[in-house]
């Protein structure tokens, strides 16, 4: 005979909630799970060996439900960029180095948000085609400006960064990967080892191993992937540019770069910023670049925010205490994720980091009012944490390119154009 065993309702057990309180979705799955126990039959005809087995069976089944929950709990939400999503937490104002965490978006997309990324992402598609030439030159090329402004969509991201850096010109003319892996020295490598460890500690590409609480842990496996990855494609920037070697910063840019694309195309999209969009000089012995960009983003907040400028310079707060990571990390790390891409984007574009500097004017605009009112330390802390807080990626935008930033204003020790044509000479 059959009858239908009563469910064992793992809902609002504290496993359960554990699991959806990590990701909402994962409540469907808790609700199958209910539903199965109600729908388990079994055969009773009154023998005690199988009452006994049914009774072991339902151990089994109990404890196979309860493995199913545990390893929803292992599996955190992540966001559409592959950042673990977790509750709001206020924002971190440490000042260690670059290692601050990037934080995953806040808030899912709206129907009509998705509905204005697809008609962006069917005019990139068309194109992206055999007419992409047409729209480099006069009168298209405004056009895909305006385009690139609003964000390039993530999915066609990488092959539009590869044809606005002239990337497939590049990549015949590079020895093998792996050759210019061998040419990095054991002390370079042994420096890039120690910094691929804190990159993207978040994301799941670096990081692919969780708790249950949905935090990072070692892998038993040594490295992760992606960090094996990063430490790759650094050593054979290390190998193919030997006066550059390694500095920090590159890894977030390198690491970015490997959530789109492979080791090799990374690598060749890398030596094109450094190269052809002139960040090379803000990574060489010495930061040449660094110092000159400093320097004209200095005189650029003097003459676009005065007032916020004298009251820097009356709390003794030098612009390189709180611009230096802004500049070797290109925002990766300091913006929403989604804002850092949107730089790049235009960095792809202009061929010069002059948007760096637009960025940095307008996160100091946006947050003038608050910064006027505050001293010492409260002020350093509120600098370091300014760029986390522009929640609202497209008013941000909107704010930098209303403001005249000028090529020739920033000199030609400065990043861009100007300083990586002194090089080639």
């Amino acid at each position: 005979r059959a009858r239908k065993r009563p469910g064992r309702m793992y809902k609002g057990t504290a496993l359960a909630d554990e699991v959806v309180a990590l990701n909402p979705h994962f409540a469907d799955a808790v609700e199958e799970l209910d539903l199965q126990g109600d729908d388990e039959t079994s055969t009773m005809d009154g023998d005690g060996d199988r009452e006994s087995l049914v009774s072991e069976s339902s151990v089994l089944s109990e404890k196979a439900a309860a493995s199913r929950l545990a390893a929803l709990a292992v599996r955190p939400a992540l966001d559409r960029f592959g950042f673990v999503a977790r509750a709001e937490e206020p924002v971190d104002a440490r000042s260690g180095g670059f290692g601050t965490d990037v934080r995953a978006e806040p808030q899912a997309r709206s129907a009509a948000q998705a509905r204005q990324e697809n008609t962006e992402l069917h005019k990139w598609l068309s194109m992206l085609g055999p007419r992409w030439r047409s729209w480099t030159l006069a009168p298209r090329r405004l056009l895909l400006k305006r385009r690139v402004r609003r964000g390039i969509p993530n999915a066609v991201r990488a092959h539009a960064w590869d044809l606005l850096t002239d990337v497939p010109s590049l990549h015949p003319k590079l020895p093998e990967y792996s050759e210019l892996v061998a040419r990095c020295t054991p002390e370079v490598f042994e420096e890039i080892e120690r910094d691929v460890h804190r990159t993207f500690p978040e994301h799941a590409l670096f990081s692919q191993v969780f708790d249950a609480a949905g935090d990072p842990v070692e892998s038993k496996r040594g490295m992760p992937d992606g960090a094996r990855l990063l430490a790759r494609l650094l050593a054979a920037v290390a190998g193919h540019d030997a006066e550059l070697s390694y500095c920090q910063g590159l890894n977030y840019v390198g690491g970015l770069l490997l959530m789109f694309h492979t080791e090799e195309r990374a690598l060749c999209l890398l030596l094109a910023l450094l190269g052809r969009c002139g960040l090379r000089e803000c990574y060489l012995p010495g930061l040449p670049g660094l110092r000159a960009a400093i320097e004209a983003f200095d005189g650029l907040v003097a003459g676009s925010l005065p007032k916020l400028h004298a009251h820097l310079e009356k709390e003794m707060v030098e612009p390189s205490l709180y611009c230096t990571r802004w500049f070797m990390t290109l925002f990766i790390g300091c913006l929403p994720f989604e804002a850092s891409l949107r730089a790049l984007d235009c960095i792809c574009f202009d061929r010069d980091p002059k948007v760096l500097f637009r960025l940095g004017l307008a996160v100091l605009s946006l947050h003038e009012a608050k910064l006027l009112r505050l001293r010492g330390e409260a002020l350093m802390g509120a600098l370091r944490t300014a760029p986390s807080e522009c929640a609202d990626v497209d008013a941000l935008f909107s704010r930098a390119f209303a403001l005249r930033v000028k090529r020739r204003a920033l000199g030609g020790g400065a990043l861009g154009r100007l300083a990586s044509a002194a090089v080639r000479k």
